[in-house]
């Protein structure tokens, strides 16, 4: 999905729509995930849409609601960007714990340069491994 220059992960709201000829293949990384091969195969070949509505409450506090759509099947999550962690089903995934925030250019940096080798850093400086399934 590509971004007008106008828009800032500060304000995302808005349709998004997947460009298959500006993304990466996704098959890699779902199946590090453990997403069954069917199920890859079928996504890998798939649009999806996203609409997005992010807003602020009085406390200063980001909550953006989510509506997925792809291969006829609507998927809706509430992501509040505080780091408590919550309870959230997921359709292809299952019960999950999560947590969201803001993180600044250099958090993402940091990350992205641990990520040689087998393993990476998450956000808080713990390493992670990361296996595939064979």
């Amino acid at each position: 999905m590509a971004a007008p220059s106008e828009i800032t992960v500060r304000d995302l709201s808005g349709r998004w729509d997947s460009n298959s000829e500006l993304s990466d293949d996704a098959k890699p990384i779902m199946e590090l995930q453990g997403v069954p091969w069917i199920v890859r195969s079928m996504l890998a070949n798939t649009s999806i849409s996203v609409t997005l509505r992010q807003s602020t409450d009085e406390a200063g506090v980001t909550k953006v609601d989510s509506i997925q759509t792809s291969m006829g099947q609507v998927v809706e999550e509430t992501r509040v960007l505080d780091w408590e962690p919550r309870d959230q089903p997921h359709l292809i995934f299952g019960n999950m714990t999560v947590r969201s925030r803001f993180s600044e250019p250099n958090d993402l940096e940091a990350v992205l340069r641990d990520r040689a080798g087998s393993g990476a850093c998450d956000w808080e400086g713990r390493l992670l491994r990361l296996k595939s399934r064979q």
